[in-house]
């Protein structure tokens, strides 16, 4: 099945380079690595940095009281948000690079973390990643999809974490730690960092 892809502009100069795409196509994906910052969520494809918008317009909800913030010059912090009819959450990293301060719609992302519920598998937050990756995607085969991951191994609770190598000492880098347990995938962590 082929999907159309369409390009959405950010509404404001400083975002111009930023994109979401719709209807992004899963092959888009297959061929990525984890340092083309791109993922889907849902059907809408991102890519960092993106706004919080655009997660608001893919259909999320903010959890609590979090669409009332706004960020001060060079802050950063995370949110949470929700979608509706799922028990799964996501955390957005968020930030203001700018000189004035803006509100959290307008913050820009440059991670997430997506934990699945261990009692709900209905409704589940889809996504795909890097490789092609997917909340369905086996300990088995994801290294075979995403051949850069490593096995970080198994701790003393059971998860095993896969991740890309990544040199901390550089300005910038980009990281994929994607955590099991009970060999079924619980949550995904895919930041930017600069």
């Amino acid at each position: 099945m082929t999907r159309k892809t369409q390009r959405i502009k950010a509404s404001t100069a400083d975002l111009e380079d930023d994109k979401i795409e719709s209807h992004a196509s899963s092959s888009e994906l297959a061929s990525a690595t984890v340092n083309d910052k791109t993922f889907e969520l849902n059907g809408k494809m991102y890519q960092f940095p993106s706004k919080v918008s655009d997660y608001i317009d893919g259909g999320f909800v903010f959890s609590e009281f979090e669409d009332t913030t706004e960020l001060k010059e060079n802050e950063a912090t995370s949110i949470s948000l929700d979608f509706p009819g799922s028990d799964d959450k996501l955390y957005l990293e968020v930030y203001n690079d700018g000189s004035d301060t803006v509100s959290i719609y307008e913050a820009k992302v440059n991670g997430f973390s997506l934990t699945r519920s261990k009692y709900s598998k209905e409704n589940r937050i889809e996504f795909i990643l890097p490789g092609g990756i997917t909340g369905n995607t086996s300990q088995e085969n994801i290294q075979e999809l995403l051949p850069e991951l490593e096995t970080k191994g198994a701790d003393e609770d059971g998860w095993t974490i896969y991740s890309n190598p990544v040199d901390y000492g550089t300005d910038e880098h980009t990281e994929l730690r994607i955590y099991y347990t009970e060999g079924n995938m619980y949550s995904v962590d895919y930041r930017y960092s600069f």
